[in-house]
């Protein structure tokens, strides 16, 4: 007949438990992957591309069982997968930790820039924006600073 169903009823603490338990377990392998991934993108990459040529070959050996010429299944294979490329992005984009690579991406390129001109960059800290906004403030109130000394 097959395995029993395992049934939860409301209120049953070991159904509660189970549930729970499942989810903290899904939490931390999803965490340890990703930080996997912002600490080793190479070693990641690699191993979506060994997978991705797994299923590739695969698939032409299926072709080639088939009897198509070994051109012929290479072709097929390709457009059965939908072009790799696109599934390497989709995968990327699965990981999402697209914003954390975009944001050490940024934080390099702006290290790199003060490297080459410290001087442009220490005027575009957060003290160049205060000082831009004084400027601002002080030029749009001055006018009325004077009309108003001026009604006295």
């Amino acid at each position: 007949m097959g395995a029993p169903l395992e049934r939860r009823r409301p209120g049953d603490p070991q159904g509660l438990m189970k549930d729970t338990r499942m989810r903290l377990l899904r939490w931390w392998f999803v965490l340890r992957q990703r930080i996997r991934t912002l600490v080793r993108p190479i070693a990641v990459e690699r191993e979506l591309d060994r997978e991705l040529r797994y299923h590739l070959e695969r698939e032409i050996q299926e072709n080639l069982s088939r009897n198509m010429p070994p051109d012929e299944a290479r072709r097929a294979a390709l457009r059965s997968l939908d072009g790799l490329t696109a599934i390497q992005e989709e995968c990327r984009d699965m990981r999402h930790v697209n914003h954390f690579e975009n944001l050490f991406q940024d934080l390099r390129y702006a290290l790199r820039a003060m490297g080459r001109n410290p001087g442009f960059t220490a005027g575009a800290g957060p003290g160049g924006s205060a000082r831009t906004r004084g400027s601002a403030w002080g030029s749009a109130l001055q006018p009325r600073a004077k009309h108003a000394i001026l009604r006295r």
